[in-house]
């Protein structure tokens, strides 16, 4: 019986905003002033630095690692909180969220780095009973199936009892169900039949959907 419920943030719960701002225009700006160089040149060298590590590397997901390699001073968690502003929940997410914490387990677990999944789970703080980066807490991408067994182990659950909701097909669908955990695979933008899709997060709080799961009536959490 699915007793938690397991969200991915980026895309899944938040807007990419913060993201984009943090990767694509405050790095390139801190770089360009190291280096004397236009903003336009800054941006194509930092993207190129990005390509040549890829998603595949746990090191392209964390700012220490790139202010490091681009000798960058200030603090990426100053820099981030500086822009915390840029932090936006989906309205079905948030919805959702509080349809679902009375009763169930809510957590994260997502690729985020630590740094900048703080800063937007704290906007939303009293939701989640565990937060997951797999890059910064098990030094792994999710397309690494252990991500899911680690989470797992940490809670002390069968892969079973969870549901984990999620934007990117492979890595929040095709991976934990792998190691037997629920999943769905979160698509708002295009019109698909595909196994398990969902396209909105509000459907999550109505019990006949996730009678699908074997969640039989409505499980209590312990306070």
């Amino acid at each position: 019986m699915v007793r938690i419920i397991s969200f991915d943030a980026d895309g899944t719960l938040f807007r990419v905003d913060i993201l984009k701002r943090f990767w694509f225009q405050e790095i390139p700006r801190l770089y360009a002033e190291k280096h004397s160089i236009g903003l336009d040149l800054a941006v194509k060298e930092v993207k190129d630095s990005y390509r040549e590590v890829g998603p595949s590397d746990v090191r392209w997901y964390l700012p220490k690692y790139w202010f490091d390699r681009f000798g960058l001073k200030k603090s990426p968690r100053d820099v981030i909180q500086d822009i915390s502003h840029e932090v936006s929940l989906y309205g079905d997410a948030r919805d959702a969220l509080i349809g679902l914490s009375d009763d169930f387990y809510l957590i994260v677990v997502s690729n985020s780095p630590r740094e900048i999944l703080e800063t937007q789970v704290g906007r939303i703080p009293n939701y989640f009973d565990s937060v997951y980066s797999s890059v910064s807490d098990f030094d792994r991408v999710k397309d690494d199936v252990e991500t899911y067994r680690l989470v797992c182990r940490d809670l002390d659950v069968d892969p079973s009892e969870i549901l984990h909701i999620g934007d990117n097909r492979e890595h929040d669908f095709e991976v934990p169900r792998k190691i037997g955990i629920n999943a769905l695979h979160l698509d708002r933008y295009t019109e698909n039949e595909k196994e398990n899709r969902i396209d909105n997060l509000r459907d999550l709080t109505k019990p006949s959907y996730l009678k699908k799961f074997n969640v039989k009536g409505v499980p209590q959490k312990n306070k």
